[in-house]
């Protein structure tokens, strides 16, 4: 009983240094990120698989690590690994991508910023591609915050269609093949693609790249439309320079070979994930240890 108090408190001390639990949501509302995964070739190449992370502005303010919001491995497996007759795992593919994307709302104006959370219209958030474990993605610089309006209507447009196929599913996980439409703003091509009008291929991540204790992590940074408007949030990074248009640097979403999705405002060390590791897994070691009680 001492041995397995020690290690009760072990977990429960790595899950405060882990932070909040947050899970998806299959309720899509405006400003919501929407996590796709979307392969280039091969099988599942058909269907775009989302997932729901809820509001752009909850990461954005974030004090702390957001962990477990959902746990996806199984599905990932049955549209683009193994149980679907794949050669390799999903998260062995190179040619599967995953990427992140949300707007607050398009048609901003000065007259009409119309300021919510913290955000205004064409306030964009997007992913951008870590290369290695222990070094950020360099920050999105685009030429003034008017290079964001068309494609926020973009995003817009893409968001809310994979909302809707969200809600209709009940869902905040979902794969859908409707929105191929317009998959060729979000299927990365090669390096002058321009995903939404803006991002090069680096918005998304292959699981080809070696990121360490992670199968992947994508770094979430807010492109500020405007840093004048009365309301609005600065962004989480001040940098000498930084312009409206420009990214700063919110947190990183990682996924391992379970597909649990973690956001963490600094990526672990290492040794500190593999410990956080080894004690989440004396937690479910416990759990079941109390039910079989």
């Amino acid at each position: 009983m001492i041995k397995l108090n020690k290690i009760a408190a072990l977990a429960g001390a790595a899950l405060l240094a882990l932070g909040t639990t947050e899970k998806a949501s299959a309720a899509f509302a405006a400003g919501d990120l929407i996590l796709s995964f979307q392969a280039t070739s091969g099988i599942g190449s058909g269907l775009t698989y989302m997932v729901n992370l809820g509001a752009g502005y909850t990461y954005r303010d974030a004090t702390s690590n957001i962990t477990n919001i959902a746990t996806i491995g199984t599905a990932l497996d049955s549209i683009y690994g193994l149980t679907a007759g794949n050669g390799v795992a999903w998260h062995g593919r190179s040619d599967l991508y995953w990427n992140i994307v949300g707007v607050r709302a398009s048609g901003y104006s000065p007259g009409n910023p119309t300021v919510l959370n913290g955000d205004t219209r064409s306030t964009i958030y997007a992913s951008r591609a870590r290369s290695s474990e222990a070094t950020n993605a360099s920050l999105y610089d685009f030429a003034g915050g008017s290079s964001l309006d068309s494609p926020a209507v973009i995003i817009t447009g893409y968001n809310t269609t994979a909302g809707t196929a969200l809600a209709s599913a009940n869902a905040a996980s979902y794969a859908t093949s409707n929105i191929n439409t317009i998959e060729d703003y979000t299927t990365p091509v090669g390096p002058t693609t321009n995903n939404f009008g803006l991002f090069s291929n680096d918005f998304s991540q292959s699981f080809a790249v070696d990121v360490g204790a992670f199968q992947g992590i994508l770094d979430i940074q807010r492109l500020n439309r405007t840093n004048t408007t009365s309301g609005a949030h600065a962004g989480n990074v001040v940098v000498s320079g930084v312009n409206a248009g420009d990214g700063s640097f919110e947190g990183s979403l990682t996924i391992d070979t379970n597909g649990q999705l973690n956001y963490y405002n600094a990526i672990p060390e290492p040794s500190t994930y593999a410990l956080l590791v080894a004690a989440l897994g004396a937690v479910a070691f416990l759990r079941r240890r109390a039910q079989k009680a």
